[in-house]
């Protein structure tokens, strides 16, 4: 999302292997002396690594091996005793583009103080009601809840799908944290409306995909944040909510914030809640292509402790929010609850992102999200975030009405650019393919195809030329079509043009079919030859006792006359040069000559 007013890039810290950085409230000291506790690694590459690389790699100290395929991600554990020489040894491995100690993400929500606080109050400001008369939402949009699970609650009507549990590693991702933030979450995204149970939700009707990424204090891996994207990604997800974040930009959450992308998710996150402690950057809100969300106040500005910055923050929502789950509280109660922070503006978004996708089923996240941003209400928020305010109904109504392909304000809708272009000539072995390819953001793969066949892809590319290898042996000789493909990280796929390797790895074939090899011939005779090549044949010529005798250019037959001047054996045989230069010899024939005698 920097992408629409000001591209902020990405720039990945990489972390030197002596530097431990500890999780939220430990202390170095304490890190530092514990040599025997397990601590995660992060290996990302272009592929996962397989166990017995990774054994190898951690003189067989690793344990707990896991893998995220679609974005070439490995996470070990190892002594820390052992991390800086593991990490050390893993960055030489082949493909490995960058190792790393496990990171913590942490809910963005600050503690409900007042139970009755304006009841639902700021989702009326922003438009809702008018929003709802169009649409309530459509139980084909999926809305992914990334948090701390999801309780299937009465409030969500049965719309609560078969989730994941990131944390326990199993299929149960009900929400344990005491704050039930994950659950407040997606009450407020997709609980339902109009029906007579707690606080109404943004999307009525949404289904709901709960991924528990945060344990139940609110704190996770960021390997698991960035598998559990992914998950939700491959299954079903329209839009994915991130009320959760980190000050470090984690290579594999911006990987599987891409791969999200690619696949047509609006992926929404929080900004987070330390406005008013330094205002640091907070991933994945300021990964490139995540809408990310600032809390607005009943003014119309921004809370004090919500983050600010028009470069990378780019639409702000209500950040404190009433909710009410239906369930009695400590004193037998149903009580309405304030939710404030970022991770209670998020899924308003998010919840906003489930409506227009419901409104218009055809509309794309390019669309989705161009018609939030630009329908948001600016002043009073000019100069804090990208976009300001989001506005529901004027949200609803332009996504009805963008016409598709050319959004107004899109995240990216310029394709990539490709080119490609192949050496001249026959080619025998590697033949190398120059692939030029840009994009005015970040490239997803380039795919290299020979004859139509996927032989190449690359992850991740870089801007610019980049030389693909093609093994020549494993295609017949002659010409093949040769054609590259680029996507950015949105999807917008482009083809290069058409070129034609030719490629030549075998010798030409020749047969010398006359004379027969022992016939007793004189005076002279005729010396017959067929040969062939795929590529064509440059000349073939008659030998005679190690002499030229004549020859031919082309495919097919050809013949000479051999003069006889000496009785005895003649060695026949007629050597072929393919266009490539590659030579053959055919059979060899060897006669009785006998010089015809003269008359006296």
């Amino acid at each position: 999302m920097r992408t629409l007013r000001a591209v902020v890039p990405l720039v990945l810290l990489l972390l030197a292997a002596e530097v431990a950085i500890p999780a939220a409230g430990a202390s170095v000291a304490a890190d530092r002396s514990d040599v025997s506790a397990a601590v995660s690694v992060v290996i990302v590459g272009s592929r996962s690594l397989d166990p017995a690389t990774v054994a190898a790699a951690s003189d067989g100290t690793a344990g707990d091996v896991r893998t995220i395929p679609a974005i070439g991600t490995t996470t070990i554990e190892v002594p820390a005793a052992e991390v800086a020489g593991t990490i050390s040894e893993l960055r030489k491995i082949r493909g490995v583009e960058n190792v790393y100690r496990e990171q913590r993400a942490t809910a963005f929500d600050v503690t409900p103080n007042d139970p009755d606080w304006g009841r639902q109050g700021p989702l009326r400001s922003i438009g809702l009601p008018a929003a709802w008369s169009t649409s309530t939402g459509a139980n084909t949009t999926v809305i992914a809840v990334v948090d701390t699970g999801v309780d299937n609650i009465a409030a969500f009507g049965g719309r609560v799908l078969a989730g994941y549990d990131f944390v326990n590693r199993d299929a149960f991702a009900s929400d344990d944290s005491d704050a039930y933030h994950g659950t407040d979450a997606a009450l407020l995204a997709a609980g339902g409306g109009n029906d007579g149970v707690g606080t109404a939700g943004v999307c009525w009707n949404c289904r709901i995909l709960p991924v528990k990424v945060l344990d139940s204090l609110g704190s996770g891996a960021l390997s698991d944040v960035a598998e559990g994207i992914v998950w939700a990604a491959n299954n079903g997800a329209d839009v994915i909510n991130l009320s959760l974040g980190s000050d470090y930009p984690d290579p594999a959450v911006s990987n599987a914030v891409d791969y999200a992308l690619a696949r047509d998710v609006v992926v929404v996150a929080s900004a987070g809640n330390t406005g008013d402690r330094g205002n640091p950057r907070n991933y994945p809100a300021a990964t490139p292509g995540v809408l990310s969300v600032a809390g607005s106040n009943e003014a119309r500005g921004l809370y004090p402790w919500s983050q600010r910055d028009p470069t990378w923050v780019d639409v702000a929502a209500p950040g404190c929010n009433a909710v009410n789950d239906g369930l009695p509280n400590e004193n037998n109660q149903i009580a309405v609850y304030e939710f404030c922070g970022t991770s209670s503006a998020a899924p308003v978004v998010s919840g906003l992102a489930g409506l227009l996708r419901s409104a218009r089923p055809a509309a794309n996240r390019d669309m989705t999200v161009s018609a939030i941003v630009a329908t948001a209400d600016f002043p009073p928020t000019a100069g804090l975030v990208g976009y300001g305010i989001i506005d529901a109904a004027r949200a609803i109504s332009a996504v009805l009405t963008i016409a598709p392909g050319v959004p107004p304000l899109p995240p990216d809708v310029t394709p990539p650019a490709v080119s490609i272009s192949v050496p001249s000539g026959y080619r025998s072995g590697i033949a190398e393919v120059a692939v030029n390819a840009t994009d005015d953001q970040r490239l997803w793969f380039i795919e290299v195809r020979v004859d139509d066949v996927l032989v190449n892809v690359i992850p991740y590319p870089a801007a610019g030329t980049s030389i693909q290898q093609i093994d020549t042996t494993a295609y017949g000789d002659g010409p093949h079509r040769v054609q590259a493909s680029v996507a950015d990280i949105i999807g917008h796929r482009t083809d290069s043009n058409v070129v034609t390797l030719i490629t030549d790895n075998r010798n030409p074939l020749g047969l010398l079919v006359s004379p027969s090899n022992g016939n007793v011939l004189k005076g002279s005779f005729t010396a017959r030859a067929i040969v062939t090549d795929p590529n064509g044949i440059m000349g073939t010529f008659f030998i005679a006792n190690g002499q030229v005798v004549g020859g031919f250019s082309g495919d097919g037959f050809g013949q000479v006359t051999v003069p006889i001047r000496r009785n005895g054996p003649i060695s026949v045989v007629a050597l072929t040069v393919d266009r490539a230069g590659h030579i053959s010899g055919t059979n060899l024939v060897v006669i009785r000559g006998t010089v015809a005698k003269r008359r006296r």
